[in-house]
């Protein structure tokens, strides 16, 4: 009898380690798939970042035009310059489709479109994982302008967020990984 109780103990403390490592596999693959989906995203706003940043830098380069901007809103841009350097002025448009989801169901809707258009080309999209992209524009003083001559400085700011969603108990979760990106950008041509 005695040892009949041993075994069925040993079996039933054999499954509660079981289920302790099983529950510590689960954890880890969920980190994992969270881990992901942020490499991916904070990849995908650098690669923006950096491509956005490098544009705005140069706008007004070689430029002898006054007018450096030829428009300018909250999520639309277009400015000359030498963007490609190689001595002539080119035109550089930016506008964000805020209506227009990129995925559909079961991804993620709230992701939209940003797009570059170079010299009247046809628009490249960024698909990246836009949700928001936004934009202002400053003065000498660091007072917000509308006036497009006056404009010293660009702000900008955009949303990334995860294609997919990941899996989580969390009662308050988006299950989409976000990342927010701003940056002041001071073209030295515009003064």
């Amino acid at each position: 009898m005695s040892t009949m109780l041993d075994i069925i103990g040993s079996i039933i403390i054999g499954g509660v380690v079981m289920l302790m490592v099983l529950n510590v596999n689960s954890n880890f693959v969920t980190l994992q798939g969270k881990q992901a989906l942020s490499k991916v995203v904070q990849s995908n706003a650098t690669a923006a970042a950096e491509l956005v940043e490098h544009d705005f830098r140069k706008i007004g380069y070689r430029c002898t035009d006054s007018i450096k901007l030829s428009l300018m809103d909250s999520s639309r841009i277009t400015a000359l310059g030498d963007f490609d350097d190689n001595g002539s002025i080119d035109s550089i448009r930016y506008y964000f489709d805020n209506v227009t989801p990129v995925y559909a169901s079961p991804a993620n809707k709230d992701i939209r479109m940003l797009y570059r258009v170079f010299n009247n080309q046809v628009p490249s999209p960024i698909n990246l994982g836009f949700t928001r992209f936004r934009l202002w524009y400053f003065d000498s003083s660091e007072s917000e302008t509308s006036v497009r001559s006056n404009v010293r400085s660009i702000k900008v700011a955009f949303q990334f967020a995860s294609p997919y969603k990941y899996e989580t108990t969390a009662q308050y979760d988006t299950n989409f990984y976000t990342l927010y990106w701003e940056r002041i950008v001071k073209p030295k041509n515009l003064k």
